[in-house]
């Protein structure tokens, strides 16, 4: 995550305001900046007054720690769009502040010292877009001198909202919350559980991002799973799905609105769906030379299987490999890059830290 220091608290030194407590505050988040958990934006002329206080001499060379991190990361991490503003203003005037501008504006004082969280549905998916952004910092836009600091929080499924809603009740610090969109066909809807999401009343620490594609498991590299899956049958699936991906249904590629876990069946182009999936599945059906024969009561008993899933173990399979595979989300296929990079690209300054020093 990115602090940022206001002008109010070099405005308390100058004046003789600031107290022992904030100086403490101080010393406690130059000493995140050095465990790794926050980079700090910071006028260098207050950093300069700093260094003339009895602070100790650990605190010293974390003041100089930051003074050097001005010169190398200050014009970049002010490009991004987020960031908190630590004051030393009341709440009334960090609420105007707040309101003028794009970032959240707290007392010093209040501010609760946890790294980020990310939230999403599975575990699963919120370990996967840690490796995707951390990759996308060090291989696709090369940064050095980083890694990504977030917590994880389970979401539960259909119970994210909730646990979107207790973390802000709690005040558990920043959430990026990360969900499937569940859509069927390109102009679908969102599904129940990414509709309750958008219904919350939001924090401005609180950012929440829904996928483009139907879930998490469409985004993952063909690359990737061609890694994971040795046997013939299961390569042979994969290029299945490939070919479903070069088909372009008015202008919309059907493979990021696959079921990857349970694969597609013919009842998605029937008449028991509504009439927008029928057709567009229908037309994908006709692109794959196939016809909409199926006469099965559900989506659940259809059995007239145009290509099979992989099974509700696919991210946690993925997840593991990225444990020990030297991933560059650079190299993946172009399909996949557009909503890949621009996710990592929004979670960035939430989850982004400096490497910690040690001294």
């Amino acid at each position: 995550m990115i602090l940022e220091l206001h002008n109010s608290i070099e405005l308390n030194l100058d004046t003789n305001n600031l107290t022992e407590h904030k100086l403490n505050q101080l010393s406690a988040l130059f000493r995140l900046r050095r465990k790794g958990v926050t980079f700090i934006l910071v006028k260098i002329s207050l950093l300069e007054k700093l260094l003339k206080l009895p602070f100790s001499p650990h605190d010293i060379s974390n003041i100089r720690m930051l003074l050097k991190d001005q010169t190398q990361w200050s014009n970049w991490l002010k490009s991004l769009d987020f960031r908190i503003v630590l004051t030393t203003l009341n709440d009334a005037k960090n609420s105007d502040l707040t309101t003028q501008g794009n970032f959240p504006h707290i007392h010093l004082n209040e501010f609760n010292d946890c790294p980020p969280t990310i939230i999403a549905e599975n575990i699963h998916d919120v370990k996967f877009f840690k490796y995707m952004a951390n990759s996308y910092f060090k291989d696709e836009i090369r940064l050095r001198g980083v890694k990504v600091t977030a917590n994880e929080k389970l979401g539960g499924g259909a119970t994210i909202n909730q646990v979107i809603q207790t973390h802000q009740e709690n005040n558990e610090g920043i959430a990026f919350c990360i969900v499937d969109s569940d859509k069927k066909h390109p102009t679908c809807t969102f599904g129940e559980t990414a509709m309750g999401v958008k219904a919350l009343q939001l924090s401005n620490l609180t950012t929440t991002v829904f996928t483009e594609s139907r879930e998490v498991e469409n985004l993952i590299p063909f690359s990737l799973m061609y890694e994971i899956f040795e046997s013939k049958h299961q390569r042979l699936k994969i290029d299945e799905y490939k070919k479903l991906r070069e088909i372009k249904v008015s202008g919309h590629n059907p493979i990021k609105y696959i079921d990857f876990k349970k694969g597609l069946r013919k009842h998605v182009a029937t008449k028991g769906v509504c009439e927008v999936t029928k057709v567009f599945w229908s037309d994908v059906l006709q692109e794959l030379g196939m016809v909409c024969d199926c006469n099965c009561d559900s989506a659940k008993k259809c059995t007239c299987i145009v290509i099979d899933g992989f099974g509700s173990d696919l991210l946690k399979t993925i997840v593991d490999k990225l444990k020990t595979t030297d991933f560059k989300i650079s190299e993946i296929e172009e399909h996949y890059k557009d909503e890949l990079f621009a996710l990592c690209k929004k979670m960035m300054p939430y989850v982004i830290a400096p490497i910690e020093t040690i001294v």
